[in-house]
Order: structure tokens, then C-alpha cells, then sequence
């Protein structure tokens, strides 16, 4: 028996049935990469979605890519982010080189459109370096630069490259290497000004820091500052942290704290009260914080509760706590909590606020197995002390939010 099997074609479908198809695989590349083999083309919209962020780690990555644009008139205008990570093998080059890969030089130029750039684990080329295949990328007017364990000569090299491109509005950076370390001249004019910096302190690469705070001798400048992600690795970070809030207190809207680890000492409000962080402007305020230490962290918890007390026009806080269970104390923390609880509802602008404690440590009770449930009871003791701490923001209308739950991949 013959079997008439009809076919259709993306054609056969109204152009809006497409594009919602198109759009509900955004987030699934794998099947957009798919569809649009099967269709042996790409659409307008896969392109969109497939070629806006081009990631390349490997030499063939740069083949089958300079080959697509080659077959493609359009394809490289959707590319808007451009990401190169670690580095790629080339003869009589060591891991680091990506600048000696040839194809990079053309498809940088074919970005007519670049927004953002992303570099991790290779050596930058100073801007002067015209034989270098990276050189086309300081024609772009990039928006993003964002750099993580990027090898450079010394910080006047960071400085040169950072300052490439005057209208970059966003700066991120991680894991800074220097080949030599010299001496930061201060005749650099300053930096372009940014409205976001995520600057990474670990590991002994503060001299960004450092240099925006006491000269503003840096790649960047903070004066007109609206976001800010900070880790904080010890209570030199609180200084500096303080330091630069000041340097752009007036425009500062939104802070992102991440604290690696407790190295405050067991209840000192006092030693941390003078520190106390004070930006008027700040409007929203997410504050992490890992403690893998004994006791508790209530200092630095007090602290942060006095510094948000003087932010009178903040709408949105979150807390996040990732704790062990060893390091965490109900009865010690409900006091604090309450504090929290009289403190914010003071803040006329509130809107929203939310608490919440990840722990790892914790036995999931076993019912088949006698004495299991002291840990299942600790967490159940936790979620109703928070509820009942922050009964004041609750009868005042704030959304408040709080949770206790089990990680067990920390």
C-alpha cells in the first residue's frame, strides 16, 4: 500500500507562527541548531537568537564560524556579544596566545555590530599592536568589557586596553595577571566614566581598587557609578568597599555584596559600627554571604543591619545566607533578625525584602530510621523563627519573604 506523506516547510506556515516557535526555543540552542539544519538554513529569528553571544574556545570553533559568515550576508550583524575563552593551540604558541589565530581578524571586522566583550585565560595585545588578529576589535564602540584571569604586561597595559573603547558603560573583571609588575605613574588621565563595575579583589589583585580609591589612576571611572557587584574576602574589602561607595554616594542605585567567608570575630558591632556604609542614593541592595566559619556571623550581620538603617530611600533588600548548620544559631540570630525587623520598617520606601537561609550539613529525616529527625526539627524551628521575626515590615505592607532550606552541594 502506498502511503502519501505530506511535508511542510517553515514557508507553508504565517510568518508570526514561525517567529513564536523560533522564540520559545530561545533558550534551547540545541534544538534551534537543529531546526535550522533540518530546514538547511537559518531563519531571520534563529539567527537572532543563535549568533547574538559567539563563544569561541578552539581553532575549528573559528573555522566552522568564519565559514557561516562567508555563506551568510547577514549572519554577522546579529553578533552582539563576542566571548574568547582560554586560548587556542597554534604552532610554537603556548596556551595563552589567541592574539596569533588568523580568523579572528576577519571575523572581528565582520562584527559590525559588537556590543560586548568577554576574555578569559589569554594574554591581551596592547592597542598599538597592529599585527595582532585582536587588533580590529579596538575599531568596535563596545558597551561591555569583561576580563577573568587575563594575563596583561603590567597595570599600564590593563589601563591602555581597558581604555580603549570611551564609551564602555559596564566593566568586570576577575583573576587580573601582570608578567611585570612596575610602578603606576600617576599621569594617566582618568578612565572612561561606567555606570556598572563587578570588580573581583581575591588573590592579592586590588591595585584597581586601590588606585580608584586613593588617585583614580585606574582603567575606569566611578563618579557616575549605578551598580556595583563587590566581593568582600576580608575586612580591608569593608574599607574599601566603604571608600568607593563615597567616590559615587550620589548616584549608586543598586549594590551586590558577595562575602566569601566570615572573618569577622564573634560579635563586634562595635569594632564594625565606625565602617558603617552610607549611600543615599542606593535604592536596591543584595547582600550573599558564604560562612563556612564556627559560630556565628552576627557582627557582620549587626553591621550590615546599621549601614542599611542610614539608606532612607531603599525599595528593595535581599539577604542570602549560605550557612553551616554548626554556624548558625536560632536563639542567637532572633535577636538580630528583630533588629533587622525595627530597623527596615522604618524605611518609608521599602517595597520588598526577603531573607533567606540555604544550610548544608542537615540529615534529610529518614522516617524508617529512629532519632533521624533532630535535623529535620532544627531547619522546621528555623523557618518559624524567621516568620516570627519580622512581624513589623508584614503589618506595614512590605512583601517579606523568608525561607530556610537544605543545600546539599556546598
Amino acid at each position: 500500500m502506498d502511503l502519501a506523506i505530506s511535508t511542510r516547510t517553515f514557508t507553508d506556515f504565517p510568518q508570526e507562527i514561525v517567529d513564536a516557535i523560533i522564540d520559545t526555543l530561545c533558550d534551547d540552542t540545541t534544538s534551534l541548531t537543529a531546526c535550522s539544519l533540518v530546514c538547511r538554513r537559518f531563519l531571520p529569528r534563529a539567527q537572532v537568537h543563535l549568533f547574538s553571544t559567539v563563544a569561541l574556545a578552539h581553532q575549528h570553533q573559528c573555522v566552522t564560524f568564519y565559514s557561516l559568515i562567508q555563506s551568510s550576508s547577514h549572519l554577522h550583524l546579529n553578533m552582539r556579544t563576542l566571548k574568547l575563552r582560554c586560548g587556542f593551540s597554534t604552532p610554537n604558541r603556548d596556551a595563552w596566545d589567541i592574539t596569533y589565530e588568523p580568523l579572528l581578524r576577519p571575523i572581528i571586522r565582520a562584527a559590525n555590530n559588537l556590543e560586548s566583550l568577554y576574555l578569559s585565560s589569554i594574554l591581551c595585545p596592547i592597542p598599538s599592536d597592529n599585527n595582532s588578529p585582536l587588533s580590529s576589535i579596538f575599531s568596535c564602540s563596545l558597551t561591555s568589557l569583561e576580563l577573568h584571569s587575563v594575563r596583561f604586561a603590567d597595570f599600564k597595559h590593563l589601563c591602555a586596553f581597558a581604555r580603549a573603547w570611551p564609551t564602555r558603560k559596564n566593566f568586570t573583571c576577575s583573576g587580573l595577571m601582570y608578567t611585570h609588575t612596575v610602578p603606576c605613574e600617576h599621569t594617566h588621565p582618568p578612565g572612561p566614566l561606567v555606570e556598572c563595575l563587578d570588580i573581583d579583589g581575591a588573590y592579592g589583585r586590588t591595585d584597581i581598587l586601590d588606585n580608584i580609591i586613593s588617585s583614580g589612576i585606574c582603567p575606569v571611572s566611578v563618579g557616575m557609578l549605578r551598580s556595583l557587584v563587590f566581593p568582600i574576602h576580608d575586612k580591608q574589602d569593608i574599607e574599601r568597599l566603604q571608600a568607593l561607595a563615597k567616590l559615587c554616594a550620589d548616584t549608586l542605585q543598586s549594590l551586590h555584596i558577595i562575602h566569601i567567608k566570615s572573618s569577622f570575630p564573634f560579635r563586634l558591632p562595635s569594632e564594625l559600627a565606625y565602617q558603617r556604609l552610607k549611600v543615599g542614593s542606593l535604592r536596591r541592595l543584595v547582600v550573599e554571604v558564604y560562612d563556612k566559619s564556627e559560630g556565628s556571623d552576627s557582627g557582620l550581620l549587626d553591621w550590615w543591619i546599621n549601614s542599611i538603617g542610614a539608606a532612607e530611600i531603599l525599595e528593595d533588600i535581599t539577604f542570602k545566607y549560605f550557612i553551616e548548620e554548626g554556624a548558625v544559631s536560632t536563639e542567637v540570630a532572633k535577636p538580630l533578625w528583630r533588629k533587622m525587623d525595627s530597623t527596615l520598617s522604618r524605611l518609608t520606601a521599602l517595597r520588598w525584602f526577603a531573607l533567606n537561609i540555604v544550610c548544608w550539613g542537615y540529615t534529610v529525616p529518614d522516617r524508617d530510621s529512629p532519632g533521624s529527625f533532630e535535623s529535620g526539627d532544627k531547619l522546621e524551628k528555623l523557618k518559624r523563627a524567621l516568620n516570627e521575626s519580622f512581624r513589623l515590615l508584614k503589618a506595614r505592607g512590605v512583601v517579606t519573604t523568608t525561607t530556610a532550606e537544605i543545600d546539599d552541594y556546598l
